[in-house]
């Protein structure tokens, strides 16, 4: 938080030069506490290696096939929004399940002019309430997640699903380039 701060404040003066600086040394370092995923969008790479962390940390296996594509018409925000979203409940989903169901699929790809997100996960259950579809089993929690993702999606055109199938849960994304 005080880096986002420093950061604010080099971008509040108008030091853009300073700041873009700032921003790379802390990519780097990031960069060093867990290397394992780079990717040309270095928000990205933010995202996946903080994911690949909290996989390691329990014990999940993460299989993710990721393309080098351009990502830039989707903002900052949104792209945050949309893959950690769907990475941290696919991660909490199998993180109290047996070890041979501790397991997420996760793919980025560029298919037909569009950005496709696929996640799948193995689960133990999934609270079905009318009036909010994507309500969280977590203890605690508003289930809000999954709906950020489907209204980011949305200001793109794109497309998400979420669905079931026996004892996976499935979250697709397309979003049309433009």
């Amino acid at each position: 938080k005080k880096h986002v701060n420093a950061l604010e404040g080099l971008i509040e003066s108008d030091n853009i030069p300073k700041a873009s600086q700032y921003k790379n040394e802390l990519y780097s370092e990031l960069d060093k506490l867990h290397p394992s995923f780079k990717n040309d969008n270095e928000l990205l790479s933010v995202i996946i290696n903080h994911a690949l962390l909290k996989a390691e940390q329990n014990n999940i296996k993460m299989h993710m096939q990721i393309e080098e594509i351009e990502l830039s018409f989707i903002s900052d925000i949104d792209l945050t929004t949309i893959i950690s979203n769907i990475l941290d409940n696919s991660l909490e989903a199998v993180s109290e399940l047996p070890q041979d169901k501790r397991i997420v699929w996760f793919v980025i790809e560029k298919r037909m002019g569009c950005c496709l997100i696929h996640s799948e996960n193995y689960f133990d259950h999934v609270r079905d309430i009318s009036f909010n579809r994507y309500a969280s089993t977590k203890k605690g929690h508003m289930g809000i997640g999954l709906t950020n993702v489907e209204t980011a999606v949305k200001k793109y055109n794109g497309m998400f699903s979420v669905e079931t199938d026996r004892d996976k849960f499935i979250t697709s994304v397309t979003i049309p380039e433009r």
